[in-house]
């Protein structure tokens, strides 16, 4: 699991900005955290537990709902406080223990992240998450967290795991690949092989979030979050590219529940595959790697040494 001391990413701005708008995160210092912007701006990572009698305050790991408690109806404002209720009153003091966030290049994180490496990548993929997303949702995994970057980092598996879904669309494993990069981050590119012309640029910022752009119509960005050894949530959100727009209505409705249900897909298949990794391996990593490994898990390993990330 991330460390109080380590930067990580947890959410694009423009989801907390939705009303109503959360998701859960864990902190050394509070347990499970309900992650909330409040009117002035400001992100926190709120206490799950009521203030009253410890009541989870929220079961499912994002959504859109207020901060309330289903036991005794204890509601609480996006900075905490409790609201006033037949028990304490109007005049109130109580809040849910807090830890506040900070915002940087479009994103909400724990510290302050590398915003040059973000920029980078951002420019490269080019792609905008500065507008309200047309979908998210959070994908559980029952593995260690660095399974789940490893496979994104890698194309390898394209033609095998996923061919019913990206080789289907035109993808396939080339030789055109090329991976850029960038500080402790970096980038990918895949051209489209068949079914005209298009690609598929891919970006990794250090250490959990991913953005991906392909051909111009949806931009991807998901978020690995660490819950234990081997327990991860995998936060994901679509966009809208920049020539989406420029579609009829009927066809960006058409166009975002195709992206949905692909999204789901590809994930589903890249699930398997990294609860295998972690049944076969643990959560131990390169232990098992017999041949050298490629690029980009190479940098990332790299990178996690030189940080001391576990």
């Amino acid at each position: 699991m991330f460390k109080k001391h380590d930067s990580f990413f947890v959410s694009p701005e423009t989801f907390l900005q939705m009303k109503d708008a959360y998701l859960q995160i864990p902190t050394e210092e509070i347990g499970i955290a309900n992650v909330y912007r409040s009117s002035d701006g400001v992100a926190h990572a709120i206490s799950n537990s009521c203030a009253h009698r410890g009541m989870a305050l929220h079961d499912e790991p994002i959504g859109q709902a207020r901060l309330a408690c289903r036991y005794h109806g204890w509601r609480y404002c996006n900075r905490g406080h409790v609201k006033p209720n037949r028990v304490v009153g109007r005049n109130v003091e109580i809040a849910l223990p807090k830890v506040e966030l900070s915002k940087y290049g479009g994103f909400v994180a724990n510290e302050k992240i590398d915003k040059a490496e973000l920029d980078a990548v951002v420019k490269l993929i080019n792609c905008k998450v500065d507008i309200n997303p047309i979908h998210f949702e959070c994908m559980p995994h029952n593995s260690n967290w660095k399974w789940l970057v490893e496979n994104v980092l890698e194309a390898y598996h394209l033609d095998f795991v996923h061919r019913k879904s990206f080789v289907e669309q035109g993808f396939e494993m080339t030789s055109d690949i090329v991976n850029e990069r960038i500080g402790d981050s970096s980038t990918m590119f895949l051209p489209k092989k068949r079914f005209g012309r298009g690609f598929y640029k891919h970006g990794y910022v250090f250490p959990n979030l991913f953005l991906s752009n392909t051909s111009d119509f949806i931009t991807f960005c998901s978020i690995v979050m660490s819950l234990s050894i081997d327990r991860t949530n995998l936060y994901w959100f679509l966009y809208p590219g920049k020539k989406m727009g420029s579609l009829p209505n009927e066809m960006q409705n058409d166009l975002a529940l195709q992206a949905i249900n692909f999204t789901r897909k590809v994930l589903a298949e890249d699930r398997e595959m990294v609860e295998a990794q972690q049944r076969g391996s643990g959560a131990e990593n390169q232990s098992r790697n017999l041949t050298k490994i490629e690029p980009r898990i190479e940098w990332f390993y790299e990178s996690l040494q030189k940080k001391g990330i576990q």
